[in-house]
Formats: C-alpha cells, structure tokens, sequence
C-alpha cells in the first residue's frame, strides 16, 4: 500500500510470490540486461550475417513484451501500473494542474519540433539527410538499412515505446518509491531513470546519459498527465522517426 504522501498507486497489498517477482524483474533489469546488451552488440558488430540484426530486433521485442506481462502480473494488473496520483504534500515542486497543461502542451509541441522537422526535412534535403546519416555512424550496427530490418524497427520502436514505459516509468518508479522500497520521489525518478540508461549501453557513456534524461523527462510527464498514454505516444514516435531520418540506402534489398 502507498506509504503517507506518496503517490497514490492503486496498488493492492502483494502476496510474497509477487513481491519476490518484482525483486527478480529489478534483477534482470539492472544486472542481466546489461551482461545481455553487451554479448549482443559485440555479435552485431563483427557478424557478417545478415539475419544477426533481425534476430536481436526479434528477441528484444519478445523480452520487452515478456517484462512487460510479468511487470502487471506483479502488480495485479496493467491499471495498476498506467495511472498514477500524486499527493500534494508529495512534490511541491510539480506544476499546478493549471500549469502542467501549460507544460504538457508545450513538451508535445517541442517534442515534434525537435524530433519530427529534422526528420521530414531529411526526406527532402539531401545535405540534412547527410547529416543525420554521420550523427548516426557510430550506431549504424544498430540502426536499419534493408527494408526487412526497416519493418523490424517499426515493431521494435512500437514495443519500446509501450513496454519501457510500463517497465520503467510503470513498474520500476512504484517499485522504487511506493513499495517495497519507499525512497524519496527524487531518488525514485533518478535511479528508475539510470536503470533505464544502462539499458541503452550499446550508444556509449554518451548515448547512457542521454537515455537517462530523457528517461527523467518522460518520468516528470507521467507524474503530471498522471497517464503513461503521453510518454508512451513520444517515445514510440522518437525511435520511429529514426526511419525518416535515415531512409533505405540505394543498395538494401
């Protein structure tokens, strides 16, 4: 149940089997994913193989979506993990309800201006597209190319923008300051979003502190729509629009 001041979850009390799953899903998170992460990218940067990129594509999606039923199983369900009530005495620091609709509107607005224009204008400007092209060099191990990995990354894109966000922003920050762990909201939503980080080791030290913020900025969106639709819709449309950015090149097949 949801400690004095806290966020109201709507959580009901847990049985020791599921509160010993949330213990385990945590594990996975922070030390098996990694050791994972790691043993994948190595393989998808020396591989010749062409099917080694859509077999990773293939397997982080079932991962992402079996986390993701075992996260709600834990809980009692996938309403217990969507929505979320803050407590005023709970963080002061957030926006009124008047000011967070201020602030959301204007999050959507600098999200598809920071993420959409650069990618449209990739499609038809062959210097930006050059651009974004050598921005993303250093993942092209990573990233797409042929259009059977192009619809990979689709499917890919749509799992992590729905599956991360019930893990991390669902699952992990109630795990962290509700139950069982009952830390302070701040410290929930920074180590809820370094967890979220690490899972992104395969982008460098760089690509790791970038995930981290942006997984703070999807956390401060939660809190204040009270939602996970929000956070879900802009980070499914972040990682998808890396399709646009970087078209199929004249040789995929």
């Amino acid at each position: 149940m949801a400690r004095a001041g806290a966020l109201i979850t709507h959580m009901p009390t847990l049985p020791g089997a599921a509160e010993l799953t949330q213990h385990l899903l945590v594990f996975s998170m922070i030390v098996i994913a990694p050791v994972w992460d790691r043993i994948a990218t190595r393989d998808l940067k020396t591989s010749t193989d062409p099917n080694v990129k859509r077999r990773y594509y293939r397997i982080t999606s079932i991962v992402l979506w079996t986390a993701s039923v075992v996260a709600c199983l834990a809980v009692g369900g996938y309403l217990p993990l969507a929505h979320i009530t803050r407590m005023s005495d709970d963080a002061p620091w957030l926006p009124s309800a008047q000011r967070s609709a201020q602030f959301l509107q204007g999050a959507l607005i600098g999200a598809l201006l920071v993420w959409l224009v650069p990618a449209a204008l990739a499609i038809w400007i062959p210097t930006v597209r050059e651009k974004s092209a050598k921005a993303f060099k250093s993942l092209a191990f990573f990233l797409p190319t042929t259009p059977k990995e192009r619809a990979w990354w689709a499917i890919v894109s749509v799992t992590a923008g729905v599956c991360e966000e019930i893990i991390f922003r669902g699952f992990l920050l109630r795990y962290l300051h509700t139950a069982p762990w009952h830390l302070t909201l701040i410290w929930a939503i920074a180590l809820s979003s370094a967890i979220f980080g690490l899972q992104h080791l395969y982008q460098g030290i760089a690509g790791v502190l970038q995930t981290t913020v942006m997984g703070v900025l999807f956390c401060l969106i939660f809190l204040i729509t009270g939602n996970l639709a929000v956070p879900i819709l802009l980070h499914t449309v972040m990682d998808l629009r890396v399709l646009l950015l970087l078209p199929p090149t004249p040789t995929s097949t």
